[in-house]
């Protein structure tokens, strides 16, 4: 009888010693939603649980969607999950927030601007929609040390250029520099538009279709508040610090044009 409770004591013991060992002493911790990464091109970058990068749009600040409906195909939202309330992030991340979309979801916010992933980021590290232009404005990877632009406001910048029925007499680039990331428009249509962060210096160049048929003539500003003025240069740079309408106008060789001048 003692032998056979000696044995079931040890064999009991056993089952217990086993469980113990097999059995976790710590819960594994899900990671944070958000996380930093070393970028060799941009440097220190947000991305999510995954080493995914993650971007905002610069169109978006002040509370407004620009990316909905099949711009989240491309651009997939980070959305808060099931349950939670806050978003999680590793140590030293700040300015995080949340926003609810159109359609009901909770998005996580940086500094104001809600985060997305690319679609075209095949894997952790990519930064291929970093530059990107579409939506009303331009796509940057979220970065700790970023600009707030959701504390700057927003100016429509139009560039118009002389045509002629569907002919566009010229080109126009436009750039400018928004923290470290220098941003660059391109326009070759009769009119574009483009939303800039208020105060920036925004540089501008054209090249002419046809030079010597339709040379270029001058640049027209058009503040939305302020006097218009004229440059000559065939490049410029000014400090964007309302809507403005900047126009390249080309004239006939040897004559002159009205088209391209900007409407009111």
């Amino acid at each position: 009888m003692k032998t056979w409770m000696t044995q079931w004591v040890s064999a009991g013991l056993t089952v217990l010693l086993l469980g113990a060992l097999l059995s976790p002493t710590v819960m594994a911790q899900t990671p944070p939603m958000i996380q930093l990464a070393q970028n060799p091109k941009l440097g220190s970058i947000l991305v999510n649980a995954q080493g995914m990068t993650l971007y905002t749009l610069n169109s978006e600040a002040g509370g407004k969607f620009a990316c909905i409906g099949g711009c989240t195909t491309v651009w997939p939202p980070l959305l808060l999950p099931a349950g939670t309330t806050t978003p999680t992030a590793a140590p030293g991340i700040t300015g995080l927030g949340v926003i609810t979309r159109p359609e009901g979801t909770t998005q996580v916010t940086f500094k104001g601007l809600p985060l997305y992933i690319f679609s075209h980021d095949m894997t952790a590290g990519d930064t291929n929609g970093d530059g990107i232009m579409a939506f009303g404005g331009v796509w940057h990877a979220a970065k700790p040390e970023s600009m707030s632009l959701a504390a700057t406001p927003a100016v429509r910048l139009t560039i118009k250029i002389t045509t002629t029925g569907s002919t566009v007499w010229g080109r126009v680039t436009a750039s400018y520099k928004a923290g470290h990331h220098r941003v660059h428009l391109t326009c070759a249509r009769a009119s574009c538009q483009f939303t800039v962060p208020q105060g920036l210096k925004v540089y501008a160049a054209q090249t002419a279709k046809n030079a010597s048929t339709w040379p270029f003539k001058e640049w027209q500003i058009h503040p939305m508040n302020g006097k218009a003025k004229t440059v000559k240069a065939g490049s410029l740079a000014w400090k964007l610090t309302t809507s403005d309408v900047l126009t390249a106008v080309y004239v006939v060789s040897g004559g002159s044009s009205t088209y391209g001048k900007p409407g009111y």
